[in-house]
């Protein structure tokens, strides 16, 4: 019991240390592009709202110029979308994109919670 437990500790640790095992998909160099250009929203730590630092809607993270067309309603993963999102509307001539983002996408009222 305790071997085993000591293996899978080690196999866990060789995984974290190699950046998880990368090799065992042989080398592709398209899904190396693609794995190379997954970037987190250069906004995500102004628009990321937590407990201690709400993001109130009046202060929602703006893309383009202020008043916008659109609005992204989400959780932390509408943060990450939105700049994508930000990339392709801006030549349709979206004005904005706002993110309201809310933990757990909550929405609900306030005074409902």
């Amino acid at each position: 019991s305790g071997a085993a437990i000591g293996l899978f500790m080690a196999f866990g640790l060789y995984g974290y240390v190699s950046g998880g095992m990368p090799a065992r998909f042989g080398a592709n160099p398209i899904r190396t592009a693609y794995l190379d250009s997954a970037k987190a929203s250069p906004k995500r730590d102004l628009c990321h709202s937590y407990p201690g630092h709400m993001v109130a809607p009046a202060d929602a993270c703006q893309f383009f110029v202020e008043g916008g067309d659109v609005a992204v309603f989400g959780d932390s993963h509408a943060i990450t979308l939105s700049m994508g999102m930000a990339r392709v509307l801006e030549p349709e001539g979206t004005r904005n994109l706002a993110v309201l983002r809310e933990p757990l996408c909550a929405l609900i009222p306030a005074g409902a919670r």
